[in-house]
């Protein structure tokens, strides 16, 4: 779940990062944080914008110049899982993450990453890796953004996208 590349992406990351180093904290950029967690089913990677940690507490922050999402809480709230399982030298450091927008900062609390959400979060996994397709469900509004035509997927339902070259 990589953050949009870009210039306003690039200078709220050295803004924060900046910022967090004035605070004495150590921090560690993207490619330093770039994790794979192999489970039973699948293989789990990412890459946080940006980690501290001290004292087996720590935060895992992302920067987003968009609008506020709940994917990016739920974002966020998989790298507080994965990174301390994947990364050696994160483990049993508990995480706290922060989603820093232009305006603001969205706090999310390492007691968000419970069982459930950890039941969820494996389900979701077992879910996409299965060799059994999930369930079509189509609907005008999801395929009014597909570039898939109705001759290669039957299921397509009304709402066709306008092909290339038509009025």
């Amino acid at each position: 779940m990589p953050t949009q590349p870009g210039p306003e992406v690039d200078a709220l990351l050295n803004r924060i990062r900046s910022r967090l180093e004035e605070e004495g904290k150590t921090v560690f950029t993207e490619n330093q944080n770039s994790f794979s967690l192999r489970g039973a089913s699948a293989t789990l990677g990412g890459k946080p914008d940006l980690i501290t940690s001290a004292d087996g507490k720590g935060t895992i922050y992302d920067a987003k110049t968009g609008r506020p999402s709940p994917s990016h809480h739920i974002q966020v709230m998989v790298y507080m899982y994965a990174v301390p399982r994947a990364l050696r030298q994160y483990g049993g450091v508990e995480f706290d993450g922060k989603i820093v927008y232009e305006d603001n900062e969205v706090v999310i609390p390492a007691s968000a990453v419970d069982e459930t959400f950890i039941n969820n979060l494996g389900q979701l996994i077992r879910r996409v890796a299965s060799t059994t397709p999930a369930r079509k469900v189509p609907s005008a509004m999801e395929c009014g953004f597909c570039n898939i035509t109705k001759a290669d997927c039957a299921e397509r339902a009304a709402g066709d996208v306008m092909e290339e070259g038509e009025t």
